[in-house]
């Protein structure tokens, strides 16, 4: 079984509007995003310029890099995924369902709302 893992950064401002706390309040994070794929069946490409991988990192990023600069990176969260509870939670479980389609193999989404606190998705 192979698993690979790719990061990307997002800068991102959202408001919990029915939070007890601060955070209800706009604020922001730099996000860190980890995108984990898994290829169960150990198969590697077997020719050309990709061969011996499960998947190019770069066609990860393909793939990711427009979503994140779309609707994450220096985007309010509340407006950008139209919702008034955009947690992390919701947000690793909305970028799996926007990605999965396009990356077969994504297994789980981990995001790292600050340095000590984050939230893995994993179907």
């Amino acid at each position: 079984m192979y698993i690979l893992s790719k990061l990307f950064k997002a800068e991102v401002s959202h408001s919990l509007l029915y939070h007890d706390g601060r955070c209800r309040l706009d604020h922001g994070h730099s996000l860190i995003l980890n995108i984990i794929l898994l290829s169960e069946n150990n198969e590697l490409i077997n020719t050309g310029p990709k061969q011996g991988m499960v998947i190019d990192y770069s066609d990860i990023s393909k793939i990711v890099k427009p979503i994140v600069d779309e609707y994450l990176d220096h985007n309010n969260l509340n407006k950008s995924l139209n919702t008034q509870t955009p947690t992390t939670e919701n947000l690793c479980k909305w970028l799996f369902d926007k990605l999965k389609p396009q990356l077969p193999l994504l297994y789980a989404i981990k995001i790292h709302e600050t340095d000590t606190s984050s939230c893995t998705y994993c179907p």
